[in-house]
């Protein structure tokens, strides 16, 4: 059925088309941001009952934005109502008039009983309640009133006008939206919004993705109202409202939404007469000591992806019941704190509510949009700020398909191998994330010490693992008992060291334990022995041999060498006044501290040269070698 209004609105959109067409401007299936306005004037100017919605768990913008154009409709004498599923924080309690806010439709819900009195006066009128049952008595004056002449119906046309502000979908309205469906329907809707993702589902859509806020868009439109009307709209009260929806919005002028047109805007609302200190102390200064507590759990449970570039936390109803905070205290935490991580990319917040989880999603570079990944979880918003809300899922479910999403997202954004993710729910709560196998493309990781020992040099991945125990984001290489390298070290101190440590190693019982004299001395290496005349005795101990040489490929490092006790001892070699004792001839291998240590490792040392003997100590006979060489005077 078409209604007047509806009517209206299609002769305006013909003149329009038509003046385009007289003027050959191109025109277009979406009008100019420029015509939206003045069709918004025109059915705001024919309408006298107008609804004002924002969403549900609203912010400064949604707060600023409803209360601004409540104002500015209030002063042009229209009777409206503004409405916000869920309750008002604290912190917003400074601006004026916040007590008009409602938190449900009021009047919509009236049942209507209607009689029809043409032909009959009523006398009296009573009802009684009895049985959960009404029951109404209409006394006429004369005649009677029959059952046709009573009819019923749901109230259901309080309002000419609906307009929502901030809301990027419908579903953002609750129990608004989802208790007057009738009257979203039947009553014409203006939708004024700075969210990329709506869709668009007023009659009249006013968004323009451009603006930092909801609260710009609608200074644009009121001062536009006050050159239609001829009226003063932007008063003290409308402009502090409007300034604490662009101060949020853009962070107190810091993010990166902020434009020139949102300082122009601000210094205009500012020049009105907006109480701007009271904006910065009330929505950024001040915290109660509950919201603190909140804010430094949240800060301890931060977890990081190093890789992924990813920064996340969680507050649960646990959380909120050791802190005696409430949900609406999480407040800006994640745009004041979270996204100030250093090199986070994507920063993601879970709030764990009784009937739903809550994921607040930012960016800190315009590369990684955020809104893609909301948007599958049923969310929306913009490019580096959007949320989204989960049902019939617990937290850890909810971490576990979000985050996997966004570590999916940013590996083939920044060009990573493939990799393995999964959370893990465990006692008291706790969450594990485990991640595996994502090195960038083109990185070299280096092979350790032991793989370059066994000929490996290709690159591998490393193994990364985040515990919420200990709060750490740390690299977990392959644990491996690493042995000492098989080839010898590059210089003597290295050398040294590994012998010494080989020595340590090796059991008390093992090799031959130098005597007490030969103790301060280096001990030469023992070679393998032979069997001589029945008894182990060694080669290089007999006169005029010299220890026997041995080819570098028939080493046999690990023969163990022990002196038996009983051993014949070898024969004495006779002593000659003239000649020297006969000394065996230095070995050509370097001796070496330990029989155990393998050839590659032994200590390099020159062969040292007995000490010269004193001539003046007597032997066995009595006499000194110089009494000896003389002839015994």
């Amino acid at each position: 059925m078409t209604t007047p209004l509806d009517f209206d609105l299609f002769l305006w959109h013909y003149i329009l088309t038509a003046q385009k067409l007289i003027t050959n401007q191109p025109s277009s299936r979406q009008l100019r941001m420029e015509d939206r306005i003045l069709q918004i004037i025109a059915l705001i100017e024919r309408s006298e009952r107008i609804l004002l919605c924002t969403h549900r768990k609203p912010d400064g913008d949604a707060v600023g934005s409803i209360m601004g154009l409540y104002k500015a409709l209030n002063l042009l004498g229209k009777e409206v109502t503004a409405t916000c599923a869920d309750q008002l924080p604290e912190h917003f309690q400074f601006l004026p008039e916040i007590g008009s806010l409602h938190q449900e439709v009021p009047g919509n819900r009236d049942f209507v009983v209607t009689l029809d009195c043409d032909k009959t006066e009523v006398d009296r009128l009573k009802y009684h309640l009895e049985d959960n049952k009404i029951h109404i008595v209409i006394t006429p004056k004369k005649g009677r009133f029959f059952e046709k002449n009573v009819s019923c119906e749901e109230r259901s046309d309080h309002f000419d006008l609906i307009i929502t502000v901030d809301v990027a979908d419908v579903s953002q309205l609750g129990k608004l939206y989802e208790d007057n469906l009738d009257l979203f329907t039947s009553v014409p809707v203006i939708n004024i919004d700075h969210h990329i993702s709506n869709p668009g589902f007023g009659k009249i859509n006013l968004i323009d993705v451009a603006a930092s806020s909801t609260a710009e868009i609608l200074h644009g439109l009121i001062r536009e109202m006050e050159r239609h009307f001829g009226k003063t709209l932007i008063v003290p009260e409308t402009a502090t409202f409007l300034l604490s929806g662009v101060t949020t919005d853009t962070g107190s002028f810091q993010n990166a939404n902020t434009t020139p047109k949102s300082m122009e805007v601000a210094a205009d609302l500012i020049d009105a007469g907006a109480n701007q200190q009271d904006i910065i102390k009330y929505l950024f200064r001040t915290k109660k000591l509950t919201t603190l507590k909140l804010w430094g759990r949240i800060l301890t449970k931060i977890e990081v992806d190093d890789a992924h570039r990813i920064v996340w936390s969680s507050i649960t109803q646990q959380d909120l019941r050791q802190t005696g905070a409430h949900m609406d205290e999480v407040g800006e935490i994640i745009d004041e704190l979270l996204v100030h991580a250093p090199e986070a990319e994507i920063v993601v917040l879970f709030k764990e509510d009784p009937d739903i989880i809550s994921v607040s999603f930012r960016s800190t570079i315009d590369r990684a949009n955020v809104m893609e990944i909301a948007q599958k979880f049923g969310g929306g918003g913009h490019v580096r700020a959007s949320g989204a809300k989960i049902k019939d899922q617990s937290l850890a479910q909810v971490m576990n398909s979000v985050l996997a999403e966004i570590q999916s997202y940013q590996a083939e954004r920044l060009g990573l191998k493939s990799s393995k993710f999964e959370v893990r729910s465990e006692e008291k709560g706790k969450i594990t994330q485990v991640l595996d196998g994502y090195t960038p493309v083109g990185e070299t990781v280096k092979p350790t010490l032991e793989e370059r020992a066994q000929g490996k040099s290709e690159n591998r991945s490393s193994k990364f693992e985040v515990r919420s125990s200990d709060k750490t984001f740390e690299s977990k290489q392959p644990t491996t008992n690493y042995q000492l390298p098989t080839t010898p070290p590059a210089d003597i101190h290295t050398q040294t060291k590994a012998a010494i440590q080989a020595e340590q190693r090796m059991p008390a019982d093992a090799g031959f334990k130098p005597s007490q004299a030969t103790a301060q001395q280096e001990r030469p290496k023992p070679v393998p022995e032979k069997r001589f005349d029945g008894q182990r005795v060694p080669e290089f101990l007999k006169k005029g041999t010299e220890e026997p040489k041995k080819p570098e490929e028939k080493k046999d490092e690990g023969v163990t060498v022990k002196f038996d006790q009983t051993a014949v001892k070898p024969p004495e070699i006779p002593k000659t006044s003239v000649e020297p004792t006969v000394k065996p001839a230095p070995s050509t291998q370097p001796p070496s501290s330990n029989p155990m240590t393998p050839q590659s490792l032994q200590t390099p040392q020159t062969p040292q040269t007995p000490p010269p003997k004193d001539p003046f100590a007597q032997g066995d006979d009595g006499l000194t070698d110089i009494e000896r060489a003389l002839g015994g005077l």
